[in-house]
């Protein structure tokens, strides 16, 4: 393989596609018609000897290949732009698609304020939510498939940013008459005496 065969344009198309899994929105995304696509594909697709995306009916689907390319593209193109000075986020004029993943509580929280605040400032931006819970947040950040995650977090890898939305107090619902009803609840009591976690994505590890 070449390095010299690659050229930018290739990769933006690699981009997209693995980000829409759909070659008329890649092309709808890059102002580019659908056989053009389909001409950069096959050129990745000699150059670097791998299918790279396989049409399945869920769409076009990576190669493992493809997946291993895709977090380091999407890094090079950013860190292009950003010497370019190129695609300033104008959330103004920004058409856009975001995906938050985030759980009931939290979207009941936060969604409606997020929309008001989107309606108001980012009129063009559409905003897509899906339930954290059952999904690997991390992975999906890496290859794309999510913008970014709202929630309950005990460790973050050190590739992320992070930053705190707010604090907020739980509360231990129990009996009338259970021994520690009537006075203070501490750390020892909550080691001592059994919990019953609720989960909504069938993990047997609560936030307490």
């Amino acid at each position: 393989m070449s390095a010299d065969r690659i050229d930018l344009n290739l990769l933006r198309v690699f981009d997209a596609i693995f980000e829409d899994r759909n070659l008329a929105l890649a092309g709808k995304r890059l102002n580019l018609s659908q056989s053009a696509i389909s001409h950069a594909l096959a050129r990745m697709r000699d150059v670097l000897g791998d299918d790279l995306f396989v049409r399945t009916g869920r769409g076009m689907e990576p190669t493992v290949r493809a997946i291993g390319m895709a977090v380091q593209v999407r890094g090079a193109l950013a860190q292009i732009r950003a010497a370019l000075g190129v695609d300033a986020f104008d959330p103004s004029v920004a058409r856009r698609k975001f995906v938050v993943a985030a759980n009931d509580y939290i979207t009941s929280l936060v969604l409606g304020r997020l929309s008001q605040r989107l309606r108001a400032d980012a009129p063009l931006v559409d905003l897509v939510v899906r339930p954290s819970t059952r999904l690997d947040l991390a992975g999906q950040i890496d290859v794309g498939k999510i913008d970014i995650a709202v929630g309950i977090f005990a460790d973050v890898p050190s590739r992320f940013r992070s930053a705190k939305l707010w604090e907020q107090t739980d509360v231990v619902l129990l009996h009338r008459d259970h021994p520690i009803a009537d006075r203070p609840i501490t750390r020892d009591d909550l080691l001592t005496y059994p919990l019953v976690a609720i989960s909504q994505g069938g993990e047997e590890e609560g936030a307490v």
